[in-house]
């Protein structure tokens, strides 16, 4: 019996492989075939990132900007993404989030980890989504039985600005400060900037494709709420400071909005502090200064 249940094993788990990557592959050829890359009109800003800018950039205000942001597209997924829209459209000014690699290590940016991030990594690098050896087997066929059917059938999204009617800045409050309490301050990140290299490598491939494109690339510091109280992060701080002059960075991470109902949580804002931050941006522009000027501005 126990001989006769290993043999099923030995048969079944290859060809099982075999399903999960042919699912995946076909899955991602659908997504990447099916996704328009066109930009209204007169664009001339296209704003790209993660849920900081979807909550954060109203482009109905915001004439000539497009906000094609999407939930949990980090850099990785901001590189190609930006690539294939600069092939199809001709803007100025590319936008893209800052980030404080708290949670971006390398070892955690397996392909089935960037998947369940981003439905967009349809059009990644392809290096990274046929690295096998980076692929998490225990969180396949939970990923692939929900995630990957539901790709499969539904309209592929672009991104965009989202209204976040949302209210959760004190449950948000609470949680750091609990966690204060039992780590105390999280340095961000803990070690050394290179177990963010993939991060890096494709914030640097981005500028690296502005500067061959002729378009300005701002790196821009979403407002969020006291952030600095509960992460130190001057290393990360560091690392965007080596940058090179021809990208800009704004950062409006104490922006001040006209109270705490304007915030979603501590990182996000909801439609108020949407509207109130873009029609800043509307009357006065991106404020900007280089990285190293940028670095100066920041005691953290």
């Amino acid at each position: 019996m126990k001989y006769r249940f290993l043999k099923t094993i030995a048969l079944t788990l290859p060809l099982s492989i075999a399903l999960v990557l042919g699912i995946k592959m076909c899955t991602l050829y659908r997504m990447e075939q099916a996704m328009d890359m066109s930009l209204p009109d007169g664009t001339r800003v296209l704003v790209l990132g993660n849920s900081h800018g979807r909550d954060a950039i109203c482009d109905t205000m915001l004439p000539g900007w497009a906000n094609r942001c999407s939930d949990g597209e980090i850099y990785t997924g901001v590189y190609s993404l930006a690539k294939r829209l600069l092939e199809h459209n001709s803007i100025d000014t590319l936008v893209v989030p800052m980030m404080d690699f708290v949670t971006y290590r390398d070892d955690r940016l397996t392909t089935s980890y960037l998947l369940y991030e981003s439905s967009r990594m349809a059009i990644a690098d392809k290096r990274v989504l046929t690295d096998f050896t980076r692929l998490d087997w225990r969180n396949m066929l939970s990923f692939y039985m929900t995630n990957e059917i539901k790709a499969m059938t539904r309209p592929v999204e672009v991104g965009g600005y989202e209204h976040w009617d949302h209210h959760g800045l004190q449950t948000d409050i609470a949680n750091y400060e609990s966690q204060r309490e039992k780590e105390g301050v999280i340095k961000a990140p803990r070690d050394s900037i290179a177990s963010f290299s993939m991060m890096t490598t494709y914030l640097e491939r981005t500028a690296q494709l502005c500067a061959s494109k002729g378009v300005q690339m701002v790196i821009l510091n979403y407002p969020k709420y006291q952030r600095e109280k509960y992460y130190e992060r001057s290393k990360a701080w560091d690392y965007y400071a080596t940058l090179p002059t021809s990208v800009l960075i704004a950062d409006y991470e104490h922006f001040a909005l006209p109270d705490t109902t304007y915030y979603a949580n501590t990182t996000h804002l909801n439609y108020r502090g949407a509207e109130f931050f873009t029609k800043h941006i509307k009357e006065h522009g991106l404020k900007t200064l280089t990285p190293r000027q940028w670095r100066a501005t920041r005691h953290d």
